[in-house]
């Protein structure tokens, strides 16, 4: 039997039984400021905080509206409970993949919840459009 992890709020967090009720943004906040980018395979520090950071001020630039932003800006939220795990390794972990897809899940619905809307966005979408990577 495993445990839960404990997060920087104090919670005791089970990334495979979470509901919405669980997921707290300084949680979210904390743990990418400290997470690496890329397995720190970067010349320098780079954190899924700052990558996150970056997507949502490109939304921003690019004149998307600030609710697309926050969805950029928590992207990656699932990572901080989860781990950032590079693709070759994640494309062999299905059943991570579909816990981490509900983990955002449950992150968006909470955003959509709180009066967040956005048009349709997805960790592709936001990836595949916003995202830039810092400077070699």
């Amino acid at each position: 039997m495993y445990k839960p992890i404990s997060t920087y709020t104090g919670r005791h967090f089970d990334p495979y039984h979470a509901v919405a009720a669980d997921l707290d943004v300084r949680d979210i906040a904390h743990a990418q400021s400290l997470m690496t980018r890329a397995n720190g395979h970067f010349p320098a520090f780079y954190s899924v905080g700052q990558h996150s950071l970056a997507c949502a001020r490109e939304a921003l630039v690019r004149g998307e509206a600030n609710q697309t932003a926050l969805f950029c800006l928590l992207h990656d939220g699932a990572e901080a409970y989860m781990s950032d795990v590079t693709r070759p390794v994640k494309a062999r972990l299905p059943e991570f993949v579909r816990a981490e897809e509900r983990l955002l899940a449950l992150l968006f619905d909470l955003l959509r919840r709180s009066g967040r809307r956005s048009r349709r966005l997805t960790t592709p979408c936001c990836r595949r459009n916003f995202c830039i990577l810092p400077a070699r």
